[in-house]
């Protein structure tokens, strides 16, 4: 009788071990679980009105190569984009101060990116009529094909976008 319970108990020992294992791997999942979903809340309250712009990106029409007409997008801008920031900084020189300018701003400086210039020229212009609740916004792009991607924006209460 003696020899079954010596067995029972060396039976025993790797079920306790077992356990044991079982268990740390249980926290180890959870805490990692939960650092996930920490760093995902970190990361969406640091760039939630980007992923949201991003996110509101459309194709409203497909691209025609017989007239040389490029696909039209839009997207629904969140946030103000750091538009006063750049006001107060006194605007930008050329293409690539406007890119260093952006890349910064909506990295915050935590991921380095460099984007090189393009040959690509447009220029752009906004007249708003004597009531001031009118605009016309327009831009004009030298190369063919291309897209159009026309944008909408909060105004600075919030409220309606001015392109709809």
């Amino acid at each position: 009788m003696e020899e079954s319970t010596e067995i029972t108990a060396e039976a025993k020992q790797p079920a306790k071990k077992r356990r044991l294992w079982l268990r740390i791997l249980c926290i180890a999942l959870s805490a990692l679980i939960l650092l996930v979903g920490f760093l995902g809340l970190v990361f969406y309250s640091v760039w939630n009105d980007e992923i949201a712009t991003v996110s509101s990106f459309k194709k409203l029409r497909d691209r025609n190569d017989a007239n040389e007409e490029g696909s039209v997008y839009r997207m629904d801008v969140k946030g103000g984009f750091y538009f006063d920031k750049l006001l107060k900084q006194g605007g930008v020189k050329n293409d690539s101060e406007l890119i260093q300018f952006i890349t910064k701003n909506i990295t915050r400086g935590l991921i380095k990116m460099s984007i090189k210039e393009t040959d690509i020229g447009c220029s752009s212009f906004t007249a708003t009529a004597k009531t001031a609740t009118d605009s016309l916004d327009a831009i004009t792009i030298s190369q063919r094909p291309t897209s159009a991607s026309p944008f909408r924006t909060p105004a600075a209460d919030g409220t309606s976008p001015f392109l709809r």
